[in-house]
C-alpha cells in the first residue's frame, strides 16, 4: 500500500518524496506456483530461504505483488528524507543570506545538486532492487538458478527472492543496502569485542584469542550489509546451448527420417555439409570463456550429464589399471561423488565438447556404433567422451 511522506517548503524534497514513496511495481501477473517441482531436502540456510520461496510462490499462483518500496523498508526511507530535510532547509537559508558569488553560496548549491542526484539514484536502486526481484522470483519458479552456485549465493537468491532481504535493509551513504543472511553473528555481542578490545589495559599484550575475535568483529560488521547490486546471487541457467543443440538434433532426426525415405539424408552427405558446419559453430561456442562456462551450465544442469560425467571421471584410474569401472553414481558413494561433482566445476568443459555433440549426431545413423558413454535425457542421447 502506498504511503505518504512528509512535506516541507522544500519542492526538491516533495519530488524526492513522490519518487520514492508513491508508487509500486506492477504485479507481474506470472503464475509463479506453476511448475515449481524442487524439494528442498537438506536442511541448510539456502534450503530453509528455498522452501520460505516455494511456499511464497504456492500462496500467490496468480503472481507475487512486488511494491518498489515494501512496506518493512518504508521507515527507512522516512527517515533518511527526514535526515536530509535539515540539511537541505540549512542550504537554502545559506542561498537566501549570501551572494551568488560567495564560497557559502555556492558550497550550499553544490549540496543540494548533491542531495537531489543522491535521491534519484536511491530512486533507482529501489526500482532496480524490485525488477532484481522478479527475475529471482522467475529463477524459482522455472529452477533456473545454477547448479554451479555456491550455497551462498543460493541463499542470497532464495532469501531475496521470498522477501526477507527487505526485512532488514538500510540506507547508507545514499545507496540500498540489503543485511547479508550469509553473516552470522550477534550485533550486541560483536559490539562488546569491539568495546572491550578499545577499552582493553594497553600495557597487557593482546592474548591470539583476543585478536581473531576482534578481526571477526570488524569483519562482521564490515561485510553485515551489502548494497543491493553487489549482492552476489550467482547465475541464471540460459538454455541458448541446450536449445541449439536440440534444434541440431531435432533437425537432423527428420532428415534422417523423412516422410518421404527417398530424401533420406545419408551418412555421407552428413559429413560433407550439415556435420562440417555444425563442427564449425560448436568449435567457435568452446573458443571463448563465455561459451565454455555455457557448457558447463548446460551439463551440470541436466542431472543425467553431470552424474555420467562424474562417473566417468572415477573410472580414469580403473581405465588405466584394467579394473572393473564403475557403472553409476550408486556405486561411488555419496562422499566420492559429491568430491568429484565439486571438482568438475573447477574443469573446461569445453575440451573434447565438439567432438562429443558431433559423436551424438553420428550416432542417429543406423549400424554406427562408439565408445561412447551414453545418456537418454529429453528425448535426446547425449554421448561424454574422455
Amino acid at each position: 500500500m502506498a504511503k505518504k511522506t512528509e512535506t516541507t517548503s522544500v519542492n526538491m524534497f516533495e519530488r524526492a518524496g513522490y519518487a520514492l514513496g508513491q508508487s509500486e511495481a506492477p504485479t507481474t501477473g506470472s503464475n509463479y506456483a506453476k511448475d515449481w517441482v524442487d524439494s528442498y531436502q537438506q536442511v541448510t540456510k539456502a534450503d530453509r530461504a528455498g522452501a520460505k520461496l516455494a511456499n511464497l510462490l504456492a500462496k500467490n499462483p496468480d503472481g507475487v505483488n512486488i511494491p518498489k518500496i515494501p512496506d518493512s523498508t518504508f521507515p527507512r526511507v522516512q527517515e533518511y528524507l527526514t535526515e536530509k530535510r535539515s540539511g537541505i532547509n540549512d542550504a537554502h537559508s545559506v542561498i537566501k543570506k549570501n551572494n551568488t558569488d560567495s564560497e557559502e553560496y555556492k558550497n550550499a548549491v553544490d549540496y543540494l545538486n548533491n542531495v537531489e542526484s543522491e535521491i534519484a539514484q536511491l530512486n533507482t536502486d529501489f526500482e532496480q532492487a524490485a525488477a532484481k526481484r522478479k527475475i529471482l522470483l522467475d529463477a524459482g519458479r522455472d529452477g533456473t538458478l545454477l547448479k554451479t552456485n555456491s550455497e551462498e549465493q543460493n541463499n542470497l537468491a532464495n532469501s531475496w527472492a521470498n522477501d526477507d532481504l527487505t526485512q532488514d535493509s538500510k540506507i547508507i551513504n545514499g545507496r540500498l543496502h540489503y543485511r547479508n543472511p550469509n553473516i552470522e553473528g550477534d550485533e550486541v555481542e560483536m559490539q562488546k569485542v569491539l568495546d572491550n578490545y578499545k577499552n582493553r589495559d594497553m600495557a597487557t599484550a593482546v592474548s591470539e584469542q583476543e585478536q581473531a575475535d576482534y578481526d571477526e568483529a570488524i569483519s562482521f560488521f564490515d561485510n553485515q550489509y551489502v548494497q543491493w547490486d553487489e549482492a552476489d546471487t550467482g547465475g541464471i541457467y540460459n538454455y541458448e546451448t541446450e536449445d541449439m543443440i536440440d534444434a541440431e538434433l531435432s533437425n537432423l532426426r527428420k532428415q534422417i527420417n523423412p516422410t518421404n525415405a527417398k530424401n533420406a539424408l545419408t551418412k555421407e552427405n552428413w559429413e560433407q555439409s550439415g556435420r562440417k558446419d555444425l563442427e564449425t559453430n560448436l568449435n567457435k561456442l568452446s573458443r571463448t570463456k563465455e561459451g565454455r562456462d555455457s557448457i558447463k551450465q548446460y551439463m551440470f544442469q541436466n542431472d543425467e550429464l553431470i552424474d555420467e560425467f562424474v562417473v566417468n571421471l572415477a573410472n580414469e584410474n580403473y581405465r588405466k589399471r584394467g579394473e572393473q569401472p564403475y557403472t553409476s553414481i550408486y556405486e561411488l558413494g555419496k562422499d566420492m561423488y559429491n568430491e568429484l561433482k565439486e571438482k568438475s566445476k573447477e574443469m573446461d568443459f569445453g575440451d573434447g565438447f565438439t567432438e562429443t555433440i558431433l559423436n551424438m549426431m553420428d550416432k542417429e545413423f543406423p549400424a554406427e556404433s562408439t565408445e561412447t558413454a551414453e545418456v537418454i535425457t529429453k528425448n535426446k542421447a547425449i554421448k561424454i567422451n574422455f
